[in-house]
This record gives C-alpha cells, structure tokens and sequence, in this order.
C-alpha cells in the first residue's frame, strides 16, 4: 500500500477528481476546507475577506 498526500487549492478540486479517476485510483479521504500558505511565496488561503481562498487536502 502507498499514501499520498496533496493540499491544492479547491478551485482545482474537478481536476483532481478526474486525475484520481483516470489513475484507477478509488480510496482516499479529502478534507474540504484546509487552510495553510507556502513557505516562501505563497499567498495565504485562509477563507477570510483578505485571503478568501481555501484549500483541499486528499490523502
């Protein structure tokens, strides 16, 4: 058995799903609202009027 773990925005949630389907790959648990930002230049996405996107998290 392998994990993965991905964090993207949840803008690109139809992608995601569609690149799990074309891959065979079935099981996972995704977290819907995951705030977080990048370590070096990457905006916050914290849901909030300053930084209004999300996240997504799928393992």
């Amino acid at each position: 058995m392998k994990a993965v773990f991905y964090s993207y925005n949840q803008a690109l949630t139809d992608r995601v799903n569609r690149i799990l389907d074309e891959q065979g790959i079935r099981g996972f648990t995704r977290w819907a609202l995951t705030e977080g930002r990048g370590s070096f230049d990457g905006e916050p996405h914290y849901g909030t009027h300053a930084w209004p996107s999300m996240n997504t998290s799928l393992l």
